[in-house]
């Protein structure tokens, strides 16, 4: 029988220093836990609920002005458990990142490629851009699908001819 199993119980802050540990353990080594104030280039697009910002008011080419988001959030959290800070900013090209055909991609995956950022905020895993960019482990499941409507019932005349084909 199907019921409800509690997963976990406390505060969003000792949620956060979870993920913190969970984090570091998995991708740093011990002399990596400390980045000593330095600053990292983060690129994303605006992604609501999960990656939310102001543009610059001089330009695009400044750092972004984070807003209250689930991606910030942990951004913040991590950037003070590991000693660093961050700019971010979004792709010169708005997009997440499409195959140029000549090896080069588009988006946030080209500025990633061409190591004009260290990391990025929400970004899907496809086979093409593994290729170029390493991914971290998931930490929630895209909320993307595809959708369609249900079928609908055919008009009995209809049910004989729909299912062949031709002229």
């Amino acid at each position: 029988m199907a019921g409800v199993q509690l997963l976990f119980s406390g505060t969003l802050q000792t949620a956060m220093k979870g993920l913190e540990n969970l984090i570091s353990g998995l991708f740093l080594r011990d002399e990596e836990q400390n980045l000593q104030g330095r600053r990292l280039r983060v690129v994303g697009l605006r992604h609501d609920p999960y990656t939310r910002y102001h543009l610059s008011p001089l330009g695009p080419a400044y750092p972004v002005i984070p807003l209250i988001s689930i991606d910030f959030s942990i951004l913040e959290a991590v950037a003070s458990s590991l000693n660093f800070t961050y700019e971010a900013r979004p792709p010169e090209v708005p997009q997440f990142g499409l195959p140029l055909g000549d090896g080069n991609w588009s988006g946030t995956v080209g500025t990633l490629q061409h190591e004009e950022a260290d990391f990025s905020f929400i970004l899907s895993m496809t086979p093409g851009r593994m290729k170029v960019v390493d991914y971290s482990r998931i930490y929630r499941s895209e909320s993307l699908c595809i959708m369609s409507p249900k079928p609908k019932t055919l008009a009995q005349y209809l049910q004989l001819f729909k299912p062949l084909s031709g002229s």
